[in-house]
């Protein structure tokens, strides 16, 4: 089927027109500013990385042979979330939350367990090579593009400044301000000071490398780590395709996409409601 010229000329000038508006607009408003958000990016899988092998050091003393490695890396960054929560608490407790002494502590454990890392690593290529050389049914690869790119898009648009009020108002105010006071204190103002919330003091480690956007992304984490911690569950009982496809429906329900851009608490209370 052949486009007459007229038909031609008036797509390139609607292309054209949509170029320019777009170009314009980013010119005027730049939302991201890409360089940067690649580098909190990275930041954010270095720290997600540090959580799962903390996590799993821990675990390999309860020696859960019954496992498989994807559940062994949802309980481990489960784990190891929990207890940077309980030693940030018992800082703010004894009022020595400094952004040196957080950060020093993280490197210092992160290089402790390097060889962890390594080990950890060099398992999950060997189980990702494996799941990948796996024939799939043209409907899956359609699901894995959509999960793709729903990950991808609520990404970017995490990775924008803050604007959710709750998170304004407390999520990220009261942490912040634990920070910079160095530990519990009432704020008269705000009753919510009086809940130190478990999300809450991640956002506070996540602070103490970048105020910026890496609490917000941490947030957002959240919700691949979600869907990985179902497929672990669904392989369990009906296996690894239907644990795909129903890793990949998570992903794509509207509600866990909308609340992934947002610094909130909703992600994890469904990663650890799940995880339990």
């Amino acid at each position: 089927m052949k486009l007459c010229p007229l038909a031609c000329l008036k797509w390139l000038l609607l292309a054209s027109w949509c170029a320019y508006s777009l170009g314009y607009f980013f010119l005027r408003f730049p939302i991201i500013n890409l360089v940067d958000v690649i580098l909190h990016g990275m930041l954010l899988m270095l720290l997600v990385g540090w959580f799962v092998v903390a996590g799993n050091r821990i675990l390999r003393g309860f020696r859960l042979n019954n496992t498989s490695f994807s559940e062994e890396l949802c309980l481990s960054f489960g784990v190891g979330t929990a207890i940077t929560m309980l030693v940030v608490f018992l800082m703010a407790a004894m009022q020595a939350l400094y952004e040196p002494l957080i950060v020093g502590l993280v490197v210092g454990v992160g290089v402790g367990l390097y060889r962890d890392a390594k080990a950890l690593c060099l398992r999950g290529h060997h189980e990702m090579m494996g799941v990948l050389r796996q024939p799939h049914a043209k409907g899956e690869v359609i699901f894995f593009g959509l999960s793709g790119l729903a990950g991808a898009f609520t990404f970017f648009a995490a990775a924008t400044p803050t604007f959710f009020f709750d998170a304004l108002y407390y999520h990220l105010a009261v942490p912040h301000k634990y920070l910079l006071l160095h530990g519990f204190h009432a704020i008269p103002s705000q009753d919510f000071s009086n809940l130190p919330a478990n999300l809450g003091l991640l956002f506070l480690v996540a602070m103490s490398f970048s105020k910026t956007l890496l609490p917000q992304l941490l947030s957002w984490a959240f919700m691949p780590i979600t869907a990985f911690t179902v497929f672990a569950l669904a392989k369990r009982y009906w296996g690894a395709r239907m644990a795909l496809l129903s890793a990949m429906i998570f992903l794509l329900i509207p509600a866990i996409s909308i609340s992934s851009t947002l610094a909130a608490p909703k992600g994890g209370l469904v990663f650890y409601t799940m995880l339990s």
